[in-house]
């Protein structure tokens, strides 16, 4: 499939691996959150040293490279947009609103709900330039940011992979590669070279899920889709021991984080056993109703859960041991869920008395 001008949304190819994969990346960023202050306890379950919570918290971290990808990926199904400037003004009504709102409100809970600390704080221009440029307000709201940077530089992504696919997808390797390798070298203290601030949270760091999305846009979905079912047997048991390897990875040289340069085989490969699981999972209706539950949720689940998750750290049943980590990534789910659900409510409302 090549990436064409203006396709018309009511011919452009529907994925429901996307739904699929975006909501498994969607528990992958829950479960990232839920198990961080699980992963240095103690448990009566370790495997090869690591607790359950460790291996959770690693196992997940194709969340966010995955979120890039699918992002990558949708816009390539669409195609070239007739007018950038009508792209970009319908993506900032669609995300700049919530960014927004939620950052002012997750400001509002670290300043104890209280207007008078967040009013002095929001005085500082640096403050602002950290909440509402940066996405500092909460661990997750740097994505909204990194994904406008993405936006913005989608009219030459796009055309370098229509004219040039092999080589552009070779360049945002080796910039995703060179880039993630630098600050683990830097973490290892390896290289005392030191790694500037925020480079982690820009699009070249992240350039080569993104470009991946956009180049696998190019296959027809029937190709993509009769590989996929060949091929879960296999893929299955080769990204749960990769994912092992990941995980021990992280324990031998205690870099936790989501800036390896692992990922770039791991979350391709999720991608791939993803989209394979889905031959076998998306013939069962439960699972189909469930997708497409939860997919049209999973940007509002995305924004509220971390909210949600400051809460019920309040709950001391839920902060003893794996069991209190399991019921604590249920009870969060299943908020941040009913919030999702009451902020859809809402906005059909607004859009009927409109």
């Amino acid at each position: 499939m090549t990436v064409s001008r203006g396709t018309d949304p009511a011919t452009r190819p529907r994925l429901r691996e996307l739904d699929f994969l975006r909501c498994l990346a969607m528990l992958g960023v829950l479960m990232i959150h839920v198990t961080s202050t699980f992963v240095d306890g103690e448990s009566r379950v370790r495997l090869l040293g690591m607790n359950p919570a460790f291996l959770l918290n690693q196992a997940a971290r194709f969340a966010v490279p995955l979120f890039v990808l699918l992002s990558g990926w949708s816009l390539g199904l669409a195609g070239r947009p007739a007018s950038w400037a009508a792209f970009w003004r319908k993506k900032a009504r669609r995300f700049l609103p919530p960014f927004l709102l939620w950052s002012l409100l997750y400001a509002f809970s670290e300043a104890g709900y209280d207007p008078a600390a967040l009013l002095r704080q929001f005085r500082d221009g640096w403050w602002r330039v950290r909440i509402f440029l940066l996405g500092q307000a909460a661990p997750h709201l740097y994505y909204i940011p990194l994904l406008f940077q993405f936006y913005l530089l989608s009219p030459l992504l796009l055309r370098w992979v229509r004219k040039r696919p092999g080589w552009t997808l070779g360049c945002a390797f080796f910039s995703t590669l060179l880039l993630t390798g630098w600050h683990m070298l830097e973490t290892l203290g390896l290289l005392p070279l030191p790694y500037p601030p925020y480079l982690w949270m820009s699009a070249p760091l992240w350039l080569f899920y993104y470009v991946l999305g956009l180049w696998l846009a190019r296959i027809p979905p029937e190709r993509l889709r009769g590989a996929a079912a060949r091929s879960p047997a296999v893929l299955t048991p080769l990204t749960a021991a990769f994912a092992l390897l990941y995980c021990l990875g992280s324990a031998r040289l205690g870099v936790t984080d989501s800036l390896r340069p692992a990922l770039l085989l791991y979350a391709p490969g999720f991608l791939w056993t993803g989209t394979a699981l889905w031959q076998q999972l998306g013939t069962r209706a439960f699972v189909r109703r469930a997708v497409d539950f939860l997919a049209p949720l999973s940007m509002d689940i995305y924004f509220s859960h971390v909210l949600a998750l400051v809460w019920l750290r309040r709950v001391p049943l839920l902060q003893v041991g794996t069991r209190g980590m399991l019921l604590l990534l249920v009870a969060t789910f299943l908020a941040s869920l009913g919030l999702a659900c009451g902020i859809g409510a809402v906005r059909r409302w607004v859009s009927r008395r409109e």
